[in-house]
């Protein structure tokens, strides 16, 4: 069965910031600890430092679907890989590891808050293609 050209469409977003969250949490959140311990950061700040970005996750988590209720799932997504963005690139221009913390933090927060937008996102696809109550524009 072909997909449909608005449900193909609808896909490239979620593929995309699923992409997003998947090189947020694979990739740029080992490499932070990497460049920590090139710089001679202890081993316990580097784990401390690791733990901001799952502590914010877990304490910004049972806001999140509120939050993305209020602005719709498409600018959720978008502002979600944007800021993430942001404070990725400000890492990078950061030297202070006590800067890093709230950097990770919000990481974690905008990372969390784009993979919950994109698992709504998805189930709203799932039910609209099962034959449920289709999302409507104002919603998405």
């Amino acid at each position: 069965m072909r997909p449909s050209s608005t449900y193909s469409r609808l896909l490239f977003p979620v593929i995309a910031s699923a992409g997003a969250v998947g090189l947020s949490i694979g990739l740029i959140v080992p490499l932070t600890s990497i460049v920590l311990e090139q710089r001679g950061i202890s081993i316990i700040a580097i784990g401390l430092n690791a733990t901001v970005f799952s502590l914010a996750v877990l304490v910004t988590g049972p806001f999140l679907p509120a939050i993305i209720h209020r602005t719709g799932l498409l600018k959720s997504m978008f502002a979600g890989a944007l800021l993430s963005g942001v404070f990725v690139i400000g890492l990078s221009l950061g030297d202070s590891l006590w800067l890093w913390f709230p950097l990770r933090f919000c990481m974690g927060f905008f990372g969390g808050f784009l993979e919950t937008a994109v698992l709504a996102f998805l189930i709203l696809l799932v039910l609209s293609r099962e034959g449920a109550a289709a999302p409507s524009r104002n919603r998405i």
